[in-house]
């Protein structure tokens, strides 16, 4: 937030794609989730094929909140990601903090500090 208010702390142009501070897996995710809330997570993958069928049967039936074109390429860059091959801005934990003012926050200690929303009631 301190880089939107003070313009001069980013370095370069207006405009500022700054990096996250760690790079996880779906897997990584769950098994991290797990670990924070002491209850099983469960990560169970999807194909391409499967998930872009999916958002074509919602485009379908959601009449404009995703069309097929928006089907095809959300699925496409989803298993882009998955594979970790998609990432535009590797991980950068220093010019994250450099960008915000702040140390950032693992994933870990996001749960950790979040975990009533993580466990069901």
């Amino acid at each position: 937030m301190t880089a939107l208010l003070d313009v001069d702390r980013v370095a370069g142009p207006r405009i500022s794609y700054p990096p996250g501070a760690e790079l996880l897996t779906h897997a990584e995710i769950a098994e991290t989730i797990t670990a924070e809330i002491g209850s099983p997570v469960e990560f169970r993958p999807k194909s391409q094929a499967h998930w872009q069928r999916g958002l074509e049967e919602l485009a379908t039936s959601q009449g404009g909140v995703v069309n097929m074109a928006m089907a095809q390429h959300i699925s496409a860059v989803g298993a882009l990601l998955a594979q970790r091959a998609g990432a535009a801005i590797m991980p950068d934990s220093s010019r994250l903090a450099e960008v915000t003012g702040r140390k950032p926050q693992s994933f870990a200690e996001f749960v950790r500090e979040h975990r009533s929303a993580f466990i069901r009631t």
